[in-house]
């Protein structure tokens, strides 16, 4: 809208006449009737007592528009591609040149357009690239100056991606400043530097530490599911995750200890004495598994601390202690696995 149209907009929606406009303003009715039409311009020193006229911001005056809303790009999203489908390269870019233009602040925008610009580029193999990677890199730039992290974390792999295909090893580094160090993608993105790099040994140990950290993530959200689904009294779909989690256990190499551990907490909830007993034994039987991981190829680069055998001897001892010590197994002692189990781990330590 020019701001003519918006003059007559607000007028309107004032129930306002040019003649009421003019007075109010100081000014003639034509002249205000030649604002609408667009052939003169109203004076800067009226915008603000306009605005004030109208019960709207300067901003609005000028139809000045920051940003987008979510389905206002999308829709802008879905013409451009469109236009990739039919019409010449160059004619749709200078479009996308026009809309970033038009809305500055808008990051979202900013950030789909150079998203369907890189992809474009790399689909149709566009001769002139490296116009367009300038394009994509400056506006890449502009992504990081984002208040909203999702959006700085976008434009920060499109410009670390841009920079490996350009083989700028050294500013693609610089990008995964803008990731956390808690964040696995920091890792896996220097893992991909160092292979273009040659630096294989080190390239497998950014990998498997990320592997690992995202596999003690996964654990831990396993977990907390399992045990909401345990306070909601939903305990079918408790088991199936604890199944997950053993599958996740197999999956890292984590052993039988950690297969079979959360179990336990299922048992004594569901006040199960023998099943209790079972995982008991298994967990005494495979403390030494507790740090089986160490020794997988999964994570052969990685550097662990060697721990030594008293550690599972202690393990195994606090288990004990706990079954005679808690009252929290006192149930378990009415199981008739109970005698064959006291006999074979307590012995005389039981009353």
């Amino acid at each position: 809208m020019t701001i003519g149209d918006t003059i007559r907009k607000y007028r309107k929606e004032n129930n306002m006449t040019q003649e009421d406009v003019a007075v109010s303003l100081g000014v003639s009715t034509p002249a205000v009737n030649k604002w609408e039409r667009g052939v003169t311009m109203p004076d800067i020193a009226l915008l603000s007592p306009m605005a004030r006229l109208f019960h709207i911001t300067t901003d609005q005056l000028l139809s000045f528009k920051s940003d987008l809303s979510d389905k206002e790009v999308g829709d802008i999203v879905q013409e451009i591609n469109h236009s990739f489908e039919k019409e010449e390269f160059t004619s749709v870019f200078s479009r996308i040149e026009a809309l970033v233009r038009e809305y500055p602040s808008s990051y979202s925008l900013i950030l789909s357009l150079s998203l369907i610009l890189e992809s474009q580029c790399t689909i149709k193999d566009i001769p002139d690239r490296d116009k367009y990677d300038d394009w994509i890199e400056k506006h890449a730039h502009i992504l990081l100056e984002s208040g909203v992290e999702s959006i700085r974390l976008q434009g920060a792999d499109l410009l670390f991606n841009l920079y490996m295909r350009q083989k700028r090893y050294d500013e693609a580094e610089k990008c995964l400043e803008h990731f956390s160090l808690q964040n696995p993608e920091r890792k896996r993105k220097k893992a991909s530097i160092y292979v273009e790099k040659g630096e294989y040994e080190e390239a497998f140990k950014a990998l498997e530490e990320t592997l690992f950290s995202l596999g003690q993530s996964i654990e831990a959200t396993l977990n907390e599911i399992y045990m909401l689904e345990m306070k909601t009294g939903a305990y079918d779909k408790a088991q199936y995750i604890l199944g997950k989690e053993e599958t996740l256990a197999d999956l890292l190499d984590r052993g039988t200890y950690h297969r079979v551990s959360s179990w336990l907490d299922y048992y004594v909830a569901r006040k199960n004495g023998d099943g209790v007993i079972s995982i008991m034994e298994q967990l005494l039987e495979n403390t030494d598994s507790l740090l089986s991981f160490t020794s997988s190829p999964l994570f052969e680069h990685m550097n662990f601390k060697i721990v030594d055998p008293s550690y599972f001897q202690n393990i195994r001892k606090d288990l004990i202690d706990s079954f005679i010590n808690e009252e929290t197994y006192d149930f378990v002692k009415t199981s008739p696995l109970w005698p064959d189990f006291k006999k074979k781990w307590l012995g005389s330590k039981i009353q």
